[in-house]
């Protein structure tokens, strides 16, 4: 059982170093996961269907850790992107007059 402890811990800080969540659903799952593999060091050893399960959810934990992570990457990245494509728009405010029914003087944004 302490072999799952230490994989789940490496892999909790190996995904945290390597994508560098922020605080989000990510790095709430990565947090998760070092907890998980911190917590299956006291567990020792058990019967088979413990053990089983417990491996069973790590991985799942995990592989859900693994793919918040990178969908979080992608969506920065694509961010980026989209805002060095963007022309730079001027910052002025530009008043139109109103319709029928605003009063006299008042513009509208």
């Amino acid at each position: 059982m302490i072999w799952l402890g230490v994989i789940m811990t490496l892999f909790a800080g190996i995904a945290g170093l390597y994508y560098r969540p922020r605080w989000g659903e990510g790095a709430k799952l990565c947090l998760l996961c070092a907890f998980m593999g911190l917590a299956a060091f006291p567990a020792g050893e058990g019967n088979a269907f413990f053990l089983v399960l417990e491996s069973a959810l790590s991985l799942f934990v995990a592989l859900c850790c693994l793919f918040r992570l990178h969908r979080e990457k992608l969506l920065c990245r694509r961010g980026q992107r989209r805002a060095k494509q963007q022309p730079q728009r001027g910052g002025r405010l530009v008043l139109l007059k109103g319709g029928r029914n605003a009063p006299e003087g008042r513009g509208c944004a």
